[in-house]
């Protein structure tokens, strides 16, 4: 565990999974503060606890992303995340998964434009038990207490402070601790294969989740045109409330009634 009074340290989290807890007044480490780090490491060494040790894990597919082969190898190979300027990461930096292969192929493309080497590529969790229990939340997409992070314009302190800021947010607000799965609704871009007036669901996993549960497995481009072609999306976020364990606050609700109305 690492203790800090500079948010901009939590880098450590982002990057290498290490657990980081802030000092957010000026008494330094306290009692409180050591327990409160201790309790979220075991939290996040139980997401590698197997569910049932006498079975083999139910491993599932979750997801799709478009990704970089630089990406490819940091989520895959080298289990870490990325604390990283020069692209937009709204609500933090974290692993950012859809449930339709065709909006992974929409990034591809993206990130291919951007002269980067891309595929798509599956999502998988290894011990579905486990994924299905850990905590998660749907937070709403406008709200004054969830801030989005504008890490292309802010000094890395600040970027910081907003991801320490949404974690105690989102656990005294609506009762959720990390480590947690976060969803929202993202607006529509250029390009994007939905009407202009419609959002896209987007699943955020921060890296001590992607390391200890999360292995991608990348698409040739043909088999990916093949699932877009199917319309594949067997695993609608919206429809896995329940069963994943996904808390929806009233706030997020009125933003998008149908939307969620059919959740159900």
């Amino acid at each position: 565990i690492h203790f800090d009074d500079e948010a901009f340290n939590n880098a450590v989290r982002i990057e290498t999974a290490v657990t980081f807890k802030l000092c957010i007044n000026q008494q330094g480490m306290t009692w409180d503060l050591y327990q409160d780090g201790i309790s979220h490491w075991h939290c996040v060494k139980n997401l590698t606890i197997p569910s049932n040790p006498g079975a083999p894990p139910e491993r599932r597919l979750i997801g799709y992303s478009g990704l970089s082969t630089a990406w490819i190898n940091r989520v895959n190979v080298q289990k870490e995340g990325i604390v990283d300027p020069q692209f937009p990461y709204r609500w933090g930096y974290c692993f950012y998964i859809t449930d339709d292969v065709g909006l992974a192929e929409f990034f591809r493309d993206w990130e291919i434009r951007e002269g980067r080497e891309s595929y798509v590529n599956e999502v998988w969790v290894r011990d579905y038990a486990v994924w299905a229990r850990l905590n998660k939340i749907w937070i709403p997409e406008h709200s004054g207490d969830l801030p989005q992070m504008n890490n292309m314009n802010w000094s890395a302190e600040l970027s910081g402070q907003n991801q320490e800021a949404r974690d105690r947010t989102i656990e005294s607000k609506w009762g959720v601790k990390a480590p947690y799965v976060l969803f929202s609704r993202h607006h529509w871009m250029p390009g994007m294969p939905i009407p202009q007036n419609q959002r896209i669901t987007e699943m955020m996993v921060y890296t001590q989740t992607h390391r200890a549960l999360i292995d991608v497995i990348t698409l040739t481009n043909e088999r990916a045109a093949e699932l877009v072609a199917k319309d594949w999306t067997p695993y609608p976020f919206h429809h896995q409330l329940k069963e994943w364990n996904i808390t929806l606050p009233l706030e997020t609700k009125v933003e998008e009634p149908v939307f969620f109305q059919a959740a159900y």
